[in-house]
Order: C-alpha cells, then structure tokens, then sequence
C-alpha cells in the first residue's frame, strides 16, 4: 500500500513540476508579447502626445497592467530616484523573467530612447520587431520543446514509479 501510495506522489509531483513548466513558458510568452504591444504603443504616444518620458513611462505601466506594466512603473521609478534614463531602463530590464536575448534587446533600447524623437522611434521600431521575430521563433519551436519536456517529466516519473515498485 505504502509503494502505491508512494507511486502515486511521484507521478503527482512530475505532473505538477511539468505544469510548472508550462505556466513559466506562458509568462514568457505573454510578457514578450505585452512587451511588443507596450513599445509599439510607446512609439505612437512619443510621436502623437509628446509628454515627458517619467509621465509615459507611468501612464504605460497602468495601460499594462501585467509584467510589461510593472516593468515601465520600475523604469518610472529609477528616473524618479533620480537616475539617468538609460541607467533605469537597463535595471529595470536585467530584473525582468526572460531569456538573456530579450533582456539583452530591452538593455540596448534604453541607450537608444536618449536622442530627439526621431532616433526614439526608430530605437523602438527595432526592439520591437526584433522582440515579435523572438517571439514568432519561440512560437514555432514551442511545440517540440512541449513534447520533449512532457516526455522527459513523465518519463522521469514514470522511471521512479517502476525503481519504488
């Protein structure tokens, strides 16, 4: 009884971690396509409303209210405390939950928000279609990588089943 019951925890908890797993890539997922949506918007509001950097920065943190939001409201938040745009950009971007590729896009973008418009809304055109040529390969791998990754779990699992039984 004690081996079923043990049997049973070990399944439990490979389904459980592949889960994890699958909600992770979905943040991911969500915050870089948050992430395309708040820069496109933020080039259309530079061109359109021309307000301060520090005032659009906090009005995009609440029009997104997920991790795109809170990544503006921590960019907002730097240039409060008196730091440099780029500085507080670049801080905000390193604490961000993505892969180093997409922090690294993020990082150099806030170098490039520095100059007149111009230059802002080109910056913000290419981290924009660089971070939606991310996602659309993410996108396309996504299906494999699942497949790999559920086998790997329940395999697993399924390997200490059979050692405990």
């Amino acid at each position: 009884m004690n081996k079923l019951l043990g049997a049973a925890l070990v399944l439990a908890a490979g389904v459980w971690a592949r889960w994890m797993t699958v909600v992770q890539h979905r943040r991911r997922r969500d915050m870089l396509a948050s992430l395309c949506a708040a820069l496109r918007c933020m080039s259309e509001e530079i061109r359109m409303t021309r307000v301060p950097m520090p005032e659009l920065l906090e009005a995009l943190g609440t029009r997104y209210p997920d991790g795109a939001g809170a990544f503006f409201r921590l960019t907002a938040a730097g240039i409060g405390r008196g730091q440099g745009l780029g500085e507080a950009w670049q801080q905000a971007a390193e604490e961000l939950p993505l892969p180093r590729e997409e922090r690294m896009t993020l990082q150099e973008l806030g170098w490039g928000l520095r100059g007149d418009e111009e230059a802002a809304c080109r910056a913000l055109k290419a981290a924009s279609l660089r971070l939606e040529r991310l996602l659309e390969k993410w996108d396309r791998q996504r299906p494999e990588e699942e497949k790999r990754e559920t086998a790997l779990w329940l395999s697993g699992s399924a390997l200490l089943v059979i050692l405990l039984i």
